[in-house]
């Protein structure tokens, strides 16, 4: 765990930088914070409206395990964006590396299941029961 977490060898990217204005580096951390908050609330959301809409109807809008793989994979996407900025004072480049390549076992894993998800409902996203619509 120490060699994970270790800097030896590594400079923090706000060094690289160092020609770089301050607006530029306020503006990359500012935006992968806000991204990084983005891909937290996602999850939040879906896992919110997943919960309400199943009580609601009964019925299960995608199965389980597609909720969670997309669920995990944005929020790997989220801690990518997490260690994009963090590496501007902490240089953890590797735990940088694993995370990404969590991120990218995940996002490849959620990839295969919705294809061959789809293949068996090639509407598996929209199944939403829609009521009857009132006669004119």
């Amino acid at each position: 765990m120490e060699w994970l977490l270790s800097q030896e060898g590594f400079i923090r990217r706000g060094t690289c930088g160092a020609g770089w204005p301050a607006w530029m580096v306020k503006a990359c951390i500012v935006s992968d914070v806000c991204i990084s908050l983005a891909y937290k609330l996602i999850p939040l959301i879906l896992a919110w409206f997943y919960t309400r809409r199943t009580r609601k109807s009964g019925k299960l809008i995608l199965p389980t395990a597609g909720v969670w793989l997309f669920a995990a994979f944005i929020t790997c996407c989220g801690l990518t964006h997490d260690m994009d900025y963090l590496v501007f004072v902490w240089p953890a480049y590797r735990l940088d590396i694993l995370i990404r390549a969590i991120t990218a076992t995940i996002s490849l894993c959620t990839v295969v299941w919705m294809i061959a998800w789809s293949r068996k409902s090639p509407y598996f996203m929209f199944a939403v029961e829609h009521e009857a619509e009132p006669p004119c």
